[in-house]
């Protein structure tokens, strides 16, 4: 008999390949080089996008400063064409749009808002609201505003300040 035609000799011949086999299929899957190579491409590709996001959002910011330079121009120039109109189709000398130190003022203005990033540097005619209540004149007199305040209900007081306020010219 023939030790390859023996059905035992190829069964254990194909139990020995499907184990190799196996073996080799185990380790390419879940070896540590496999996985690292899969983490670094994962990571690399990672990277890009987030690379490419970077890039997008330095363009949109780029883009955005553009526009609003080009908006604070054509403001400007849209203030000089109905400047140069109203000069020029008015008889009246009650419309002044003049635009030399008024645009000169309106550009500083624009300009000083877009270097220093906030509103703190406005000019003396745009000054910011009062948020009180005038005193009156005497040094110790409570505030409109003041926790203290309230409706004099004593006679005596009453009289006291209507003579007051009679003796102090407007």
């Amino acid at each position: 008999m023939d030790l390859l035609s023996s059905p035992w000799f190829i069964a254990l011949l194909t139990f020995f390949i499907g184990i190799g086999a196996g073996i080799y299929i185990h380790r390419s899957k879940y070896s540590d080089n496999s996985q690292s190579d899969k983490l670094k491409d994962e990571m690399q590709s990672l990277e890009e996008e987030f690379n490419q996001y970077k890039d997008s959002v330095s363009e949109h910011f780029n883009k955005t400063s553009t526009l609003v330079n080009d908006l604070t121009e054509n403001y400007v120039k849209v203030y000089k064409h109905l400047s140069d109109g109203s000069q020029s189709l008015t008889n009246t000398d009650q419309i002044s749009l003049k635009l030399g130190q008024d645009e000169q003022q309106l550009v500083s203005v624009i300009n000083g808002i877009e270097e220093s990033g906030n509103e703190s540097q406005l000019s003396d005619d745009m000054a910011a609201p009062r948020d009180y209540a005038p005193k009156p004149d005497a040094a110790d007199a409570e505030g409109t505003l003041s926790e203290a305040f309230s409706i004099k209900t004593d006679k005596h007081e009453v009289e006291e300040t209507l003579e007051t306020a009679e003796q102090k010219p407007a």
